[in-house]
């Protein structure tokens, strides 16, 4: 699921205009099936499609949570547990 809990519709990539991609719904499958089939359709045909930029994969990400689970990786990651207290014990 994407960090906006925002499914993907639409083109791949500019370098791969062609190509079309949908995914990221968790649990909107159901829900998302009419606009995906809708955005597409449109895409294909050449059509202007109101909801496309909402659904757009090149959306941008830059979003307060990735930075709230960036700092929390790092975090994680540089703080032992107490199972891996032995680790870091000098004897």
């Amino acid at each position: 699921m994407p960090l906006d809990n925002v499914p993907y519709i639409g083109s791949y990539s500019k370098a791969m205009p062609q190509c079309y991609v949908a995914t990221g719904y968790h649990k909107w499958g159901i829900t998302s099936a009419m606009a995906e089939a809708m955005i597409l359709t449109d895409q294909i045909l050449g059509k202007e499609n109101p909801c496309k930029e909402v659904f757009c994969p090149a959306r941008s990400m830059l979003q307060p949570q990735l930075f709230v689970n960036g700092t929390e990786a790092v975090v994680n990651l540089l703080t032992p547990s107490q199972n891996d207290a032995h680790i870091w014990a000098v004897p």
